[in-house]
């Protein structure tokens, strides 16, 4: 339920309309970009929680859910508050202001954070799927798109948090180049990412039979 919230939330802000518009309702300039990326972390921590439900057997389970809920809530807290200590008046939190140092404090988190949930979501659900795939196919499925849609989400990580280090040190390629690049990688990982879960949670519950236990 989260996932599907969270995910619904990340897609109607990235609509320049909604998201100018959730700005002047609140008064304040990138809120909605902050919101947008809260919601991201929500919704990557909810996959990892899903596929640590899934993987960990019933005795390390809720150490797996600690741990990443722990990991988000810090995240979320370090986005805030490096948030706050942005000049939103005159800059905005993309890459276009890389030659800011809290705009780029506050970007290389959030993907950094992006980078190692999407790892993790697609290196699960690759296993996950093949250990489920002869008894559940529809699950299997989903969890082949989630699989893609994590190893989309690294690459887009790596594509902006690449280009926020290489701008650092003064070898940064056109800005255009990477502004054509990571929006389509962002938007087939949520699009996978959706339509994995839908595919996963909506057939016969995997278990831990079916797919053995990580832990």
């Amino acid at each position: 339920m989260s996932a599907s919230l969270s995910g619904f939330v990340v897609s109607l802000l990235t609509i320049p309309k909604v998201a100018d518009a959730a700005d002047a309702l609140a008064g304040y300039d990138d809120l909605s970009t902050l919101m947008a990326c809260l919601a991201a972390v929500i919704f990557c921590a909810s996959l990892q929680i899903m596929i640590v439900d899934w993987t960990y057997s019933r005795a390390h389970v809720n150490g797996g859910v600690t741990l990443r809920i722990g990991m988000a809530c810090a995240v979320i807290a370090l986005l805030v508050w490096e948030f706050c200590r942005t000049d939103s008046n005159a800059t905005d939190l993309t890459t276009a202001y890389a030659a800011n140092i809290a705009v780029r404090q506050y970007l290389l988190t959030y993907f950094a954070f992006v980078a190692i949930a999407g790892s993790e979501v697609s290196v699960f659900c690759i296993r996950l799927a093949r250990a489920a795939w002869n008894q559940r196919r529809a699950a299997a499925t989903g969890l082949a798109f989630s699989a893609a849609g994590g190893a989309f989400c690294v690459a887009h990580a790596i594509s902006r948090g690449g280009y926020l280090i290489a701008f650092r040190t003064g070898h940064a390629w056109p800005l255009a180049m990477d502004d054509s690049i990571s929006p389509a990688l962002a938007g087939l990982s949520l699009v996978c990412m959706a339509v994995g879960l839908i595919l996963a949670t909506t057939g016969r519950r995997i278990g831990r039979s079916d797919v053995g236990c990580e832990v």
